[in-house]
């Protein structure tokens, strides 16, 4: 079992995701993300399917998100302001079964 930390950006574009297109993962993997490259005072939140993940949101960077299932699967990034509200959707990213 691995952990991976994802760092989510926003970039010039307007488009706010992680640094990571394709994420290989294994069941029982721990993620967590961090705010890399955003507006002051940014908040995040990440969504995740409920039957892959837990917790299936992820709203700060010291939770910890397992993998429960491993398969391809998508997951979203929203950009939020300080008191919580979405200021910007990202496209996200996917996760794959890792070939390990």
């Amino acid at each position: 079992m691995a952990h991976h930390t994802l760092t989510l950006n926003y970039l010039p574009d307007g488009d706010f995701r992680p640094g990571t297109d394709v994420l290989g993962v294994e069941t029982g993997d721990t993620i967590s993300f961090k705010l890399g490259t955003a507006p002051p005072k940014s908040t995040f939140l990440i969504t995740l399917d409920p039957k892959l993940f837990s917790p299936a949101e992820v709203k700060d960077s010291q939770t910890k998100v397992t993998v429960v299932k491993a398969a391809h699967t998508r997951y979203q990034c929203q950009l939020c302001d300080e008191s919580g509200k979405p200021t910007t959707w990202g496209s996200g990213a996917q996760m794959e079964p890792a070939e390990r």
